[in-house]
């Protein structure tokens, strides 16, 4: 049983066998197979950061603010979160319908959600290796979102590594279970 509070910092790890993905799906409620029970916060906004952030092809401002609806937000903000995470250079092409999941490389598209993130602020913020794909520059200017606009957010890093040494104040290790007969006898971990 684990209990993460509001605020808090948590990285967990795991074997390479795919458990954090599968636990990261089960969070976002996309996983149905298995058992047990994940109680999400109720009424409190939950963002959820895949390994490869999910963007919609349309103009930039859509892919931006999603899920919300492309007037959600001031051209100002667009502009001001693209500024914050380094992507200022998008700023004239909020407009411009692409694919933009094949357009930008995998640091731009991380950045890309890490600006959604800054809009939206939520208070949960789950990431599966969602940031793996930034250069130094870019985990700078993620954990200082982190440390400033979004201090207050709940922050459950799924993967190998932290966002940054000691960004997380706990870490739990996802170990899977033996389904022989001592491991059994040892009782739930």
């Amino acid at each position: 049983h684990v209990q993460i509070a509001r605020g808090e910092r948590v990285l967990i790890t795991g074997d390479q066998d795919g458990g954090l993905t599968t636990l990261f799906r089960a969070i976002a409620g996309l996983w149905l197979w298995g058992s047990g029970v994940i109680r999400l916060p109720a009424l409190e906004p939950i963002m959820f950061m895949p390994r490869r952030p999910y963007m919609p092809a349309g103009p930039l401002r859509e892919a931006l603010v999603y899920p919300s609806a492309a007037d959600t937000f001031r051209n100002e903000d667009l502009a001001a979160a693209c500024a914050r995470l380094g992507l200022a250079h998008l700023c004239g092409q909020l407009d411009r319908d692409a694919n933009w999941g094949d357009e930008l490389g995998g640091d731009e598209l991380q950045r890309l959600a890490f600006a959604r993130l800054l809009l939206h602020k939520p208070r949960w913020v789950c990431i599966h290796d969602g940031a793996d794909a930034l250069d130094e520059a870019g985990h700078k200017t993620v954990i200082s979102i982190f440390d400033n606009e979004l201090a207050a957010a709940a922050v459950i890093i799924l993967g190998r590594q932290d966002l940054s040494e000691g960004f997380s104040k706990r870490v739990l290790q996802l170990v899977k279970m033996s389904t022989t007969k001592s491991a059994a006898a040892a009782g739930p971990g």
